[in-house]
């Protein structure tokens, strides 16, 4: 035998269980016994507290480096095997309402951890090709958008040198007219009649001087153009409705046994909270092997569990992997406060007064009679009784009692 795990003192069955639970566990991830011992200890300390059954398991080993067997890269590629089903599944129901751009990601992990998946690799190109033509209208529909803004901006310049245009226009047509007047003015006066010769009453010859008239000179009204200012094209904008980002919602999962809660995706790092089976979590992300979950409860604790305990079946979308994380520091035991003695009030009997002696008159002896015996008769002594004294009356001496204190 190799190597033997043995209590050497009485355990609970609290402590065993959470004992075997950690030691399997360190030692599912290649972890030496010795140090999957010590793993399974201190979740002990951390988890029971003001208890010294850490120190109940103790090993003997013969392997000198604490390798007693080695894991079979079998396992590891039914592991991968496994994830790679579990992200297929997801970007099948992906695929199935029509969020390709959630399901390209995870066929590119699928595609990652086995290339020669053909189903895998169709419904990549599938995808890829859904995702590019919804790209594509919306391309197009940023293009026309731009487009119209565009139109919109050349009909609002051309609106604001229209007035003036017309303006210019007015002032051509107003110059026209005077000219065209003037040389009608001109022309009109050469069709006034030429006067004629007053008849005389005398038939001499005499010459008579032509009277001639003024000729009378038309003179056309001047227009004068009157501008009327025409409505200016004011452009209005138009709010373009941009499409909403909808957050999804994080998925949720239950704890199928209890399990520890760490700070980091090790069993190196420190115990943050024990969660209860059927705990509800909220599943942030995992670790690149999968192995390790990022979750949070409802009332905002956040740390790292082990996916074999949290039930993820019901998942319906990707759970995102988190890169590297730096190694957690070995945790160091914080001392335990001994509870300090507290002053007790103890109750001093009283004493009991004792009652004084009572003193008690003593009869006077009789003197003798004078009688008209011959003998006289000698004096009687009458003894004196004693006087008792009153014993003190006992009392009870009270116990204390003792005053409870808290530790």
């Amino acid at each position: 035998i190799p190597a033997v795990v043995a209590m050497q003192f009485e355990i609970t069955d609290e402590a065993a269980i959470l004992f075997a639970r950690e030691f399997y566990a360190a030692l599912s991830d290649n972890y030496p016994v010795d140090a999957a011992v010590a793993e399974a200890r201190k979740a002990i300390d951390y988890t029971l507290k003001n208890t010294v059954e850490w120190a109940t398991p103790v090993l003997y080993m013969r392997a000198p480096d604490g390798m007693i067997f080695q894991v079979p890269p079998k396992a590891r590629e039914e592991a991968l095997e496994r994830r790679a089903a579990r992200l297929y599944s997801q970007a099948r129901m992906e695929m199935a309402i029509g969020r390709w751009k959630h399901a390209v990601p995870l066929l590119q992990q699928v595609l990652s951890l086995r290339p020669d998946h053909r189903e895998a690799a169709e419904s990549l190109a599938r995808a890829k090709a859904e995702l590019a033509k919804g790209e594509g209208l919306v391309r197009a529909w940023r293009e026309a958008q731009a487009l119209g803004n565009r139109a919109w901006s050349l009909l609002a310049r051309k609106v604001r040198v229209l007035p003036v245009r017309l303006a210019f226009a007015g002032l051509v047509v107003s110059v026209l007219l005077l000219a065209v007047g003037g040389r009608l003015s001109r022309s009109l006066s050469g069709f006034v009649a030429a006067p004629t010769p007053a008849p005389t009453t005398t038939a001499t010859c005499t010459p008579t001087i032509p009277v001639t008239q003024p000729a009378v000179e038309l003179i056309p009204p001047s227009l004068t153009p009157t501008w009327t200012p025409s409505p200016t094209f004011t452009p209005t904008a138009t709010a373009t409705a941009e499409p909403t980002f909808t957050p999804t919602p994080l998925p949720m999962g239950s704890v199928l046994s209890p399990a520890n809660m760490r700070s980091g995706p090790s069993t190196n790092c420190p115990v943050i909270a024990a969660l209860l089976k059927g705990t509800p979590v909220q599943v942030e992300g995992c670790t690149l092997e999968g192995d390790w979950l990022l979750v949070a409860t409802l009332d905002g604790t956040q740390g790292w569990v082990r996916a074999s305990l949290v039930d993820t079946a019901s998942l319906l979308r990707t759970i995102p992997v988190i890169g590297a994380l730096p190694p957690c520091a070995a945790p160091t035991a914080s001392p335990t406060p001994s509870p300090s003695p507290s002053p007790t009030r103890t109750a001093l009997p009283r004493p009991t007064p004792t009652p004084p002696p009572t003193s008690t008159s003593t009869p006077t002896p009789v003197p003798p009679t004078d009688t008209p015996a011959p003998t006289p008769v000698p004096p009687t002594d009458t003894p004196t009784p004693a006087v008792r004294t009153p014993r003190p009356t006992p009392t009870t001496r009270p116990t204390p009692r003792p005053t409870p204190t808290t530790s």
